[in-house]
């Protein structure tokens, strides 16, 4: 007797619902389910994304999907359920979100599903938000970026839906989770944190994620070097530069590469590369690959030490000097240096139960020029220019 899941698998567009209109189905990426085997799959829909664990049944002569969900709505987790009647290639039901809200729903089979990606995409030009130190999650541009500084690529935006974190294996994936420790090199004492993310992260993610951690503020472009597990050949990993010169090394881009086909193993070494005109280089190197515990919500910052140095001051040399100035009341540049720094700056303090980590679909939103919440109102949002 055929398997009744069969009967559903696959991808299901989601293209009408009571609550919300096609615009708010589709705020992040065409909204959609999909079913596969072993009773698990994914769901995406306005800005959740989630797993789905379903089961269908017979009931009264028709086939009945019932599945609930975990994930994610932007930074918040979130969990609910849903059921619906198949009827050939049309499904109609009813989602309903923990303390939340309720909807009926009507999803149909996609046929012949084609993903889309960053390079194909359409493109529009133009420079990341700026942000004053106050601020955050603005863009990845060099402010003080120069004709002949590697900061100042013409760099291509594809659409939403073309972000990878929205993968189609995600559901494949297994629910793991990576544990790195990132150590920030050539200071002293060591700058470190140890952080877990889901195993299923692209490399665009983990920046992310490196960037919260550590404090840094994502003013910069950011570059990873890794290794080919089965040639040792070396990869780059990033933003591509649109205008890089013939024979330059590519690279590609983070937000279509996962990181668990390059880093596939504890004592797997990546180099993150942040801002190219102070260049700070890290190690990130993965530690565990750790099963996913219920309850908890990732990524997080298990540990570290040190405070994270401040944009734009000159790369370890001019950190070095930094400490030194103000460590020293009597020193010539003491008042000026602590002005810049916005009144005071302890190198000394970190504390891993306050770092905040944003949802990489939205920084990668912010960054490329349009947010959540114009698309919400329907308008678009305009990079501002330093």
């Amino acid at each position: 007797m055929a398997r009744r899941e069969s009967l559903i698998e696959g991808r299901w567009s989601v293209v009408e619902a009571e609550l919300w209109d096609r615009e708010a189905l589709d705020l992040v990426v065409p909204a959609y389910i999909r079913f596969d085997r072993q009773g698990l799959g994914e769901m995406q829909l306005i800005a959740i994304g989630a797993s789905i664990d379903y089961r269908v049944e017979q009931r009264d002569g028709a086939s009945v999907v019932e599945f609930s969900w975990d994930g994610f709505d932007e930074m918040n987790a979130t969990s609910g359920r849903a059921w619906a009647r198949i009827d050939g290639d049309t499904m109609r039901g009813k989602l309903f979100v923990h303390h939340g809200d309720e909807s009926t729903f009507v999803a149909r089979r996609e046929r012949g599903v084609q993903r889309v990606s960053a390079s194909k995409a359409t493109r529009r030009r133009g420079r990341p938000a700026a942000r004053t130190r106050r601020g955050r999650r603005g863009g990845v541009a060099s402010a003080k970026a120069s004709p002949g500084d590697r900061s100042s690529p013409r760099r291509g935006a594809a659409a939403l839906a073309a972000a990878n974190w929205h993968r189609e294996e995600d559901a494949q994936a297994p629910r793991e989770v990576y544990e790195f420790r990132i150590v920030l090199r050539d200071v002293a004492p060591p700058i470190w944190r140890t952080i877990q993310v889901p195993g299923a992260y692209s490399f665009w993610d983990l920046h992310v994620a490196i960037q919260d951690a550590m404090g840094w503020l994502d003013y910069h472009l950011h570059l990873f070097r890794v290794s080919r597990p089965d040639t040792g050949d070396a990869v780059q990993i990033g933003i591509p530069d649109d205008d890089a010169f013939e024979g330059d090394e590519p690279i590609l881009p983070g937000w279509e590469v996962p990181i668990a086909r390059y880093l596939t193993g504890p004592g797997a070494v990546a180099r993150y590369e942040y801002d190219f005109g102070d260049g700070w280089q890290h190690d990130v190197t993965l530690e565990a690959i750790v099963p996913r515990r219920t309850g908890i919500r990732y990524p997080r910052c298990l540990a570290g030490g040190r405070a994270c140095p401040p944009e734009d001051c000159g790369g370890p040399a001019g950190y070095e000097n930094l400490i030194a100035v103000i460590g020293d009341p009597s020193h010539e540049e003491y008042e000026s240096m602590l002005e810049w720094l916005g009144g005071r700056f302890d190198p000394e303090r970190f504390n891993a139960q306050t770092v905040k980590f944003d949802h990489p679909g939205k920084r990668w939103a912010l960054a490329f020029g349009e947010t959540a919440q114009n698309r919400r109102r329907g308008g678009r949002r305009t990079p501002k220019r330093r």
